[in-house]
């Protein structure tokens, strides 16, 4: 094993976190009656693999068996785990209407209530998923008709990659300088 000039020069590593930013993005209508927002708190809960995921994006569309899904396939949850299914003689779209409090009609009779919940120790599995401990119903409103856009303000996430391009570099300058002082330091060792 060779030894170590500077024994303690982990200490320069930084070990990050993260977090997830839950806070609702702006709001964009499409017109198309599957299209669902989630105004204020709250995730969709959608069947996927056996397991229960939640998301807020809720561009939904119908499948071939009549089912609420998402872009992926995955089938949308009511309010008793069980995937929503809209079935009936001549159901289009424009006889489907969804109420801010998440009932969904059909021709106008009540078909069954979307479950919007809250979370904690959410982790984020990808493709707007996530997966995370429900606590409670959530307050927030479903607006039929829109989607939610992303929360991420660009201007301030290129400020953040800027900041920490400087970090580097002023970290790779400090390591040069040690890198240098250690090769000097051997240097004037040997001439003595």
């Amino acid at each position: 094993m060779q030894d170590v000039v500077y024994p303690d020069a982990r200490a320069m590593t930084y070990f990050g976190s993260y977090n997830i930013d839950t806070s609702e993005g702006s709001i964009k209508t499409t017109g198309n009656p599957l299209d669902l927002a989630v105004k204020g708190e709250g995730f969709f809960a959608i069947e996927g693999k056996g397991k229960t995921y939640y998301t807020r994006n809720g561009s939904f569309s119908m499948d071939k068996d009549g089912y609420l899904v998402t872009g992926n396939g995955q089938r949308v949850l009511d309010t008793a785990n069980k995937p929503i299914r809209i079935v009936g003689e001549n159901i289009n779209t424009a006889n489907i209407n969804i109420a801010p409090d998440g009932n969904i009609y059909v021709n106008g009779n009540i078909l069954s209530k979307i479950k919007l919940v809250n979370l904690n120790n959410i982790e984020h599995i990808g493709d707007s998923l996530f997966f995370g401990n429900e606590v409670g119903v959530s307050k927030g409103e479903i607006m039929q008709g829109s989607i939610e856009m992303s929360n991420v303000n660009p201007i301030q996430e290129m400020v953040g990659i800027i900041t920490a391009l400087r970090q580097y570099e002023t970290a790779q300058k400090v390591i040069k300088n040690f890198e240098d002082l250690s090769q000097r330091t051997v240097s004037e060792i040997a001439k003595v």
